[in-house]
């Protein structure tokens, strides 16, 4: 069993999970404990948005095995302002596929966004719509 610590906005949940777990069930046992909503929230550990496909095996690093605990940091994917859902700034450009840190290509008002740790590609985006 490995003790994963969730940090939301200052607050830290504690959830027991087993190794072979799959982090999308994870995720499902945080939010029925949290009432958040899955799809307006992301999940990072050790400075990558974690796949909801892999298991905790999968991703956990040495030394976190060996102490068996996690440390993942819940983030909101949206700000609700005033009834209105704006899109939160990003540091850096990110790949809409997989949300990993990708590069940037513009041509003729036209983005391409690619080059991320899945080598996906993005081709075609507006300029206005980026």
């Amino acid at each position: 069993m490995i003790l994963i610590e969730f940090n939301y906005q200052g607050q830290v949940i504690n959830l027991q999970i087993n190794e072979k777990e799959k982090i999308k069930n994870i995720y499902t046992r945080l939010c029925a404990k949290t009432n958040l909503d899955v799809n307006n929230i992301y999940f990072m550990y050790n400075g990558s948005i974690l796949s909801e496909e892999l298991t905790v095996e999968s991703v956990i690093n040495q030394l976190d095995k060996t102490r068996k605990k996690m440390n993942i940091i819940v983030g909101l994917k949206y700000v609700q302002n005033n009834n209105k859902i704006n899109l939160i700034k990003a540091e850096q450009i990110i790949c809409p596929q997989c949300g990993q840190i990708a590069k940037i290509f513009i041509k003729d008002y036209l983005i391409t966004i690619f080059g991320c740790k899945n080598n996906h590609t993005t081709n075609n985006i507006v300029l206005n719509k980026f």
